[in-house]
């Protein structure tokens, strides 16, 4: 499974996830909250 970058607008930080390529535009949650 690739490791995918986000970026979370309400905290301004950068997180990664490792999730498969299918949930790949799956929204992810910022785990700061």
């Amino acid at each position: 499974m690739p490791i995918y970058e986000y970026y979370c607008h309400r905290c301004q930080s950068r997180f990664e996830l490792l999730r498969p390529i299918s949930r790949m535009d799956d929204p992810a949650t910022c785990p700061r909250g």
